[in-house]
């Protein structure tokens, strides 16, 4: 029974809202509220007058703020967090968070209010401001739909407990992301009997194992395989499929090519770990693995060879949530890669030792093309005025613990952060998810609430630190004791739409003038908007001489307690 009773046994459709959330795992509500939210601010204090445990609320100025910081806490846990936003005006203000969770499959639950039913108190809860007639849309669900992996509106307080439940589990699931639940006044205050609740074993996820037939036949691809080649973006996801992946790799001396990746799915120093570019490597693979991955290389620039064969492994092969997209493949594995690697491994062991030569020299070439990769890479001449971001990158991997947690949307200088900041255990690395500016520094915050003991580290370029709220989120960090440290990359300018124009026009007008509508000068007191509104210490750096005097301070400020902001201006490399 719940926990949530009175002489009467009876319970509003809040209360059964805020008792599921907490009897699902979640610790963490991320709210921005209005006022449509009374009966479930009541519900939260009534809990707490009783001594009941609750989930911690964190207010957050900004609904990007919210919905970055349940993201955030979901990525460095993988536990579903909640949201509540009010309204339409709240779900709107999600914005470009709710296409990141959604293409990151990153589990929140959003909880929303709806414009009462009703207008002359026929129910507790009717209308008794003038806003709730203006909010009243004609389809408040459609501004979210496209994104999210359900979404209700919840009609009584009967089954409160049931859509709590089901919202948690879809949000939680391996291709699970943002659910949105919508909740007007009435059934929320609305009281019935307390009801049962749900055994936790409701909220297990579900592993999809490969078929026997197909992974016969991968497993004969690989035992022939003269050059294979592995390519992921997001198997580190389950942070178990890691060290699978790297005894897979190193049992059959298999390069791995992380494409797009917004977690660590190998580690970044490991000699098998072939750089974040497939395309340079397509030629010469003979079978191409590609394993939990949207888009392993762009048709435009680059295809498979034609005696290549290529494996798709994932449990979301179709990608039926994106218009038009195909990875053109001969042997489609529609599984857990986690689950497939295991079982893979499993099904070659004995083969190993009668292709012992073959795996060594392979060993031994793939060896070499990495130190080749690794070299050039970190020779990246330097141009221009401003520092190379190769530099800040490496001095961040200078200066992090091992355990230390990078949020990563340092955007064009991402080629580096990734692969130069020492990042080598599952859990360490995250990124946004998708493709929309402003994750950054709310995805921060909720990564330092969940794990206040690590070091947290969010890399930034200047236009996306603008995008994320600054002023919402270092409030946020002062009073909730959420320090981390921000490391701002400032190009002045949005340089991927300097890149993407000059990729199209290479010999165009645009390029003659240097005109890419992306000049972000005069610069913004970056430093001084984190100082103002969360107390954070800051400095900037424009000489790569001082770039590690400047971290090991912040860091001090940080492990002391206090946000610290080091804005470097770096170099714009499309110029």
């Amino acid at each position: 029974m719940s926990e949530m009773t009175d002489a009467a046994l009876m319970e509003t459709g809040a209360d059964a809202l805020v008792d599921e959330l907490q009897r699902g795992g979640v610790e963490y509500v991320f709210a921005n509220v209005g006022t449509d939210y009374p009966a479930i601010i009541e519900a939260f204090a009534r809990r707490r007058a009783a001594g009941l445990p609750t989930p911690k609320v964190v207010l957050c100025q900004h609904e990007v703020v919210a919905i970055a910081a349940a993201a955030g806490y979901a990525q460095a846990t993988g536990r579903v967090q909640a949201v509540f936003v009010h309204v339409d005006v709240g779900t709107a203000n999600l914005g470009g968070m709710l296409h990141n969770v959604n293409r990151g499959h990153i589990g929140v639950v959003i909880i929303s209010g709806q414009s009462p039913w009703t207008t002359n108190g026929e129910l507790p809860g009717s209308r008794s401001n003038p806003v709730q007639y203006w909010q009243d849309i004609p389809d408040q669900m459609g501004i979210v739909r496209p994104y999210t992996r359900w979404s209700y509106e919840v009609k009584t307080a009967l089954n409160v407990r049931q859509l709590v439940r089901r919202a948690l589990r879809v949000a939680g699931a391996p291709l699970g992301g943002p659910v949105y639940l919508m909740a007007a006044r009435e059934p929320l205050a609305q009281e019935v009997a307390v009801s049962e609740s749900a055994s936790p074993r409701d909220y297990r996820p579900v592993q999809t194992v490969p078929a026997p037939e197909a992974m016969d036949t991968l497993a004969g691809l690989i035992r022939d395989a003269q050059a294979p080649l592995i390519v992921t973006s997001y198997l580190g996801r389950d942070p178990l499929a890691v060290p699978a992946l790297v005894e897979f790799a190193e049992d059959w001396a298999v390069p791995v090519v992380e494409v797009s990746s917004d977690v660590l799915n190998f580690p970044r120093d490991h000699e098998l770990h072939a750089g974040s570019d497939a395309a340079a490597l397509l030629p010469g693979a003979d079978l191409i693995v590609v394993l939990d991955c949207d888009m392993p290389w762009l048709p435009l620039r680059a295809q498979a060879g034609p005696r290549s064969r290529v494996v798709h492994v994932d449990a979301d092969v179709e990608k039926l949530d994106i218009g038009l997209i195909d990875v053109e493949a001969d042997l489609v594995v529609q599984a857990s890669g986690a689950a497939t690697l295991r079982a893979l491994r499993e099904r070659l062991h004995e083969e190993r030792s009668s292709r012992a030569e073959q795996i060594r020299q392979r060993r031994h070439r793939v060896r070499r093309a990495g130190r080749d990769f690794r070299a050039n890479l970190v020779a990246t001449p330097t141009q221009g005025p401003g520092i190379a971001p190769r530099l800040v990158a490496e001095a961040l991997g200078r200066l992090l613990d091992e355990d230390a947690i990078l949020m990563d949307e340092s955007i064009s200088s991402q080629k580096y952060t990734r692969l130069l900041t020492g990042r080598n255990r599952p859990g360490t690395y995250f990124g946004p998810g998708g493709s929309s500016l402003g994750w950054g520094l709310g995805a921060g915050l909720g990564a330092k609430l969940a794990h206040p003991e690590r070091d947290v580290v969010v890399a930034v370029a200047d236009g996306a630190f603008v995008f994320g709220a600054p002023s919402a989120v270092y409030w946020g960090a002062r009073k909730y004791g959420a320090a981390f440290l921000t490391v701002v990359f400032n190009n002045s300018a949005w340089e991927a739409v300097e890149i993407a124009t000059a990729e199209q026009y290479p010999g165009g007008t645009a390029v003659a003038q240097g005109e890419f509508m992306a000049d972000l000068t005069p610069n913004i007191d970056l430093v001084g908007v984190a100082a103002a509104s969360g107390g954070a210490w800051g400095v900037r750096v424009e000489d790569a001489a001082h770039l590690d005097e400047a971290l090991s301070q912040a860091l001090e400020q940080v492990r002391a307690g206090i946000p610290a902001v080091v804005e470097v201006r770096v170099q714009v490399g499309s110029r």
